[in-house]
């Protein structure tokens, strides 16, 4: 059982609005031509294996472990070369999969955003802010004012997936409200500090 919270401390969480919160995914198409891209870099198995030289000798326990543990049947070059295509092949179907999960789950992910925030912030309601999911090589989760983007390639590293979402857009979320709420933001302290 939960210990009981202190006399006179507030028992009460902010009721959280997000109704003002738009959220899009990127097509299929940004991802599989993201994950194109990334192969046709590797396509050239001789260049590849040239260019990775150097890499391959430095990694060389790290290659002798992996055919140990049966990731790769041996350490020769044209092996690595293959087992990195395949990956990259898997990681843009994981991606896409993590993609559709999320668009599944939106509502789900939504209402757990507006609990977290209540547990720490005030009654609120939104007055407007985006949440683009997409690719964006720059950043994991970043505000711009109200435009919120998540990069989807770093979720395919994540053992949870969703739960990263939740946790990366409520973080992004709490700064789209001390910018609502002025008297937060970073700009008004730095104009107070000034006076």
């Amino acid at each position: 059982m939960r210990s009981e919270r202190k006399e006179g401390q507030n028992n009460r969480e902010g009721i959280i609005d997000l109704s003002n919160l738009s959220v899009f995914f990127c097509d299929n198409e940004l991802l599989n031509s993201y994950y194109e891209k990334k192969l046709a870099e590797i396509e050239d198995e001789d260049k590849w294996i040239e260019d990775n030289r150097d890499n391959l000798l430095r990694e060389k326990n790290k290659i002798t472990q992996a055919v140990k543990d049966g990731i790769i049947s041996d350490g020769e070059p044209e092996t690595i070369w293959k087992f990195r295509v395949k990956k990259l092949e898997d990681l843009k179907d994981k991606l896409i999969s993590i993609k559709n999960e999320a668009e599944d789950r939106l509502s789900e992910i939504k209402k757990e955003i507006a609990l977290r925030l209540g547990k720490f912030l005030p009654d609120w309601k939104l007055k407007e802010a985006n949440v683009n999911f997409t690719i964006n090589e720059k950043a994991d989760y970043c505000v711009d004012g109200t435009e919120i983007t998540v990069d989807l390639g770093r979720l395919i590293h994540e053992e949870n997936p969703i739960e990263n979402v939740i946790e990366g857009i409520t973080h992004e979320l709490f700064h789209v409200w001390m910018e609502e709420e002025e008297k937060y933001s970073d700009s008004h302290q730095f104009s107070s500090r000034s006076e």
